[in-house]
């Protein structure tokens, strides 16, 4: 009696202590896939809101910018006159005087116009401002990243019965009565941005 009393308080054997440890590291292992699973999947979701918000405000930006076009035509250095409005350059998506203050300068120090162009660079969309409206040379012009990472980006204007891949020449006497920005993004595929203008 006293020998059986003593086997049973005697503990756990080897055996059942690495059956123990086996089932405990199985049950870590699993809490800590699905950890990883969960921090991955919180990333992707943030990268995707943020994606979505970049082309919210970017349709935005193009929005308010196409809403307020002023018909102010620009002076070149050499006393010509450009455009009025111009798009789909080589090197200018879009051009225009924006007859507002401009969403992105300081609370209160935007200027009643201002110089806005919208620029297809390395692969993003960038909006540029130039609160010296008349392209003097040296003047600042600041820049903010739109939309980054973009395939087969471009612009295409609504003159009224179809969608033109350029607005310049004689075309530019005037604004189109729409502007559209196509791109394909890393996340959310083909995107398409179509707004109307307004103060043609």
């Amino acid at each position: 009696m006293k020998q059986r009393r003593a086997q049973t308080d005697a503990g756990f054997t080897l055996v059942e202590a690495l059956v123990s440890l086996f089932v405990f590291s199985l049950v870590a292992a699993g809490c800590v896939l699905l950890l990883v699973q969960s921090v991955r999947g919180q990333e992707r979701l943030d990268r995707t809101n943020d994606a979505l918000r970049d082309i919210q405000i970017a349709q935005s930006l193009l929005a308010s910018d196409a809403g307020q076009i002023a018909a102010r035509r620009l002076r070149l250095p050499d006393n010509q006159f450009a455009p009025r409005f111009s798009g789909g350059l080589e090197t200018i998506a879009l051009g225009f005087v924006r007859a507002a203050a401009d969403p992105d300068a300081a609370r209160g120090v935007g200027a009643d116009l201002v110089y806005v162009e919208y620029v297809l660079r390395d692969a993003a969309l960038i909006r540029r401002t130039r609160r010296a409206l008349d392209p003097l040379p040296g003047a600042d012009m600041s820049e903010r990243v739109l939309l980054s990472d973009l395939k087969d980006a471009r612009m295409l204007f609504y003159d009224g019965a179809r969608w033109l891949d350029a607005w310049t020449g004689l075309q530019s006497a005037a604004a189109p009565r729409a502007i559209a920005f196509e791109a394909i993004t890393p996340l959310h595929g083909p995107i398409r941005i179509a707004v109307e203008v307004g103060g043609r």
